[in-house]
């Protein structure tokens, strides 16, 4: 199947782990909810500050390098960036200083740029921080048969998960999705390439890659999720419910504990939304500590 070129990934569907209260209201309203990073149930999750994390010897001296570079070659740089206007000057003058006296220049410059970032990146977190608290994410699963989303998030295997197709005719939200990276530190701010080439004039720091750094990076410890993210600016902080189209209710799965009364309940909201959904109840395996799934006719 060719896709779209905006789409951000190949997957067919995703799935969203709730209660059958959340269900109903979800069926009922036919809308999903996305939450600020403060509604989260992880304290961490978007909610921590990126830090620095380099060798000051070693960019100092590759920073040098490219000073040298710039000065004494076609090496191209952008004035505008970093240190690019001192560059600028010193390409005109740099070669008639001598050695030493341009090394000691060039030094002395690259480090006071480098001192400069702690208090920049104060102010930055600072901004990041509010920016953040208006926006609005929904989070999915690319798995439904996960025993610990059963538990946390479906009431002990009680509730349902819905899976909701990827669907051109309808742009899904969640064609742009991306998956989350499970880190055992705390990503950084920039990395050390990257601040590398702010100083040297050759680019400036991406502000939708640190964005993104902060919202698709979640501790170790969460990695049985399997979560993929979509998200959106906002004009304020509160909750969003923004509705999804029927066609892309494609299935639900229940909890190998729910009650018939939910089965039947949410079976005849799912088929008003979307006659052709599939529905299906979970079991446990055997043999295995697994679940397994039995259509439901």
């Amino acid at each position: 199947m060719t896709r779209p070129d905006h789409w951000r990934h190949d997957r067919s569907h995703f799935y969203k782990y709730m209660t059958c209260d959340t269900a109903a209201a979800v069926l009922k309203n036919r809308t999903l909810k996305w939450s600020p990073a403060s509604a989260f149930n992880d304290p961490f999750d978007m909610q921590f500050d990126l830090h620095l994390d380099f060798d000051e010897e070693r960019l100092v001296k590759k920073c040098k390098q490219d000073f040298r570079d710039s000065i004494f070659s076609a090496r191209s740089f952008d004035p505008d960036i970093g240190l690019g206007n001192l560059l600028a000057r010193l390409r005109e003058i740099g070669p008639r200083l001598p050695a030493a006296e341009l090394d000691r220049y060039i030094e002395a410059a690259v480090r006071l740029a480098i001192k400069s970032v702690g208090p920049d990146m104060d102010a930055m977190h600072s901004n990041l921080r509010e920016h953040f608290a208006r926006y609005k994410v929904l989070c999915l699963s690319e798995r439904n048969d996960s025993i610990l989303m059963w538990s946390h998030y479906a009431a002990n295997h009680t509730g349902v998960a819905i899976r909701f197709a990827c669907l051109e005719e309808t742009d899904s939200s969640w064609t742009v999705a991306k998956p989350i990276r499970y880190c055992e530190q705390m990503p950084r701010f920039v990395d050390e390439e990257e601040l590398r080439a702010l100083i040297t004039g050759q680019a400036e720091l991406r502000r939708e890659a640190i964005v993104e750094r902060t919202i698709f990076s979640k501790a170790q410890e969460w990695h049985y999720e399997r979560e993929w993210r979509v998200y959106r600016p906002s004009e304020h902080t509160a909750v969003e419910f923004l509705e999804f189209d029927p066609p892309e209710l494609s299935a639900v799965y229940f909890g190998c504990r729910s009650s018939k009364e939910d089965r039947e309940t949410i079976s005849a909201a799912v088929l008003n939304i979307n006659p052709g959904a599939k529905l299906f109840s979970a079991v446990k395996s055997e043999r295995e500590f697994a679940l397994e799934f039995e259509t439901i006719n």
